[in-house]
């Protein structure tokens, strides 16, 4: 009887895996908030039945509000060899409360499919906040000492100073009266770009000072190519300009860098010199794709 009730016993272990109900299937992901044009990473986890299986994730053609950036693959997971996980990559350009929904996962050996699915999630999609401005207290006025006389030293210093500058136009004037007349055309605003570009280097200790030169780097060149006041605008209005006239693959290139300087700047976040040397990269790509496209347009 006891060997009759382990046959009974593994069999039905067997078997309960492939009747299990679709909420085996877990989902997660990488916030819960996120910012227009933000990547939204969805990672689908779930069991196998049995080893040996492999996972389908079955996407829908479209999801309102919301576009698919990459569909990942399928993997087990380190150590856990029986899990399977992938993650999706989303993202939005609209501001709202949008629904990714039931997304249908089928495991497959052989001729056997289990059918299972992902619950319905939602996201929330929103504007960059504003930088909090705090009023401070007024200090009390604070007496200084009174200065003291400096005149004399001033009026030595400005008198070496006149002959010096005298010294040095009459050698520039001499030297330039007797040397042809070189003509030195402006740099276009692109090759004014990638000559700022190749100036910037990626540190641990600045920053805060990469990312603000970058990202106006990249705001001077469109105002001059678009001939728009772009420089002191804000990431959102940049990336709603370029909504009529660029891809939504730059215009999530862009979105990315520029959100990252707007961490970097007001979140006091300060990512490594690998993640600034792809910050840079992509900006001289962008800009590079927008230098070709307004060649095709003239």
């Amino acid at each position: 009887m006891n060997v009759y009730r382990y046959i009974l016993t593994g069999l039905i272990y067997c078997i309960l895996p492939l009747v299990t109900p679709a909420q085996e299937v877990q989902v997660s992901l990488n916030s819960n908030t996120f910012l227009i044009g933000e990547h939204i990473e969805y990672t689908i986890r779930t069991q196998m039945p049995y080893p040996g299986f492999t996972m389908d994730v079955v996407l829908p053609d479209s999801i309102p509000h919301i576009e698919i950036l990459s569909r990942g693959f399928a993997a087990p997971v380190k150590d856990f060899p029986e899990v399977i996980t992938q993650t999706i990559t989303f993202t939005s350009f609209d501001s709202g409360q949008w629904l990714i929904p039931v997304i249908p996962v089928q495991l497959k050996k052989g001729n056997t499919i289990v059918e299972r699915a992902a619950a319905p999630v939602q996201v929330n999609i929103g504007y960059a906040p504003e930088e909090d401005e705090q009023l401070k207290d007024i200090k009390p006025p604070i007496e200084a000492p009174p200065p003291p006389n400096y005149w004399p030293y001033y009026i030595a210093a400005a008198v070496l100073l006149t002959a010096i500058i005298a010294y040095i136009l009459y050698r520039y004037f001499r030297k330039k009266s007797s040397e042809p007349q070189v003509v030195v055309e402006p740099l276009t605003a692109y090759q004014e770009a990638m000559k700022s570009l190749e100036a910037l280097q990626p540190s641990a200790d600045g920053v805060k000072m990469f990312y603000s030169g970058l990202t106006d780097v990249f705001k001077r060149y469109m105002q001059q190519v678009e001939s728009a006041p772009l420089v002191s605008s804000t990431t959102d209005e940049i990336l709603h300009y370029m909504q009529d006239s660029f891809s939504r693959e730059m215009i999530g290139s862009t979105a990315a860098v520029l959100r990252m300087g707007d961490v970097v700047k007001f979140a006091k976040s300060k990512p490594g010199v690998e993640v600034q040397q792809s910050s840079l990269e992509s900006i001289r790509r962008i800009i590079q794709q927008i230098h070709q496209q307004t060649i095709r347009e003239q």
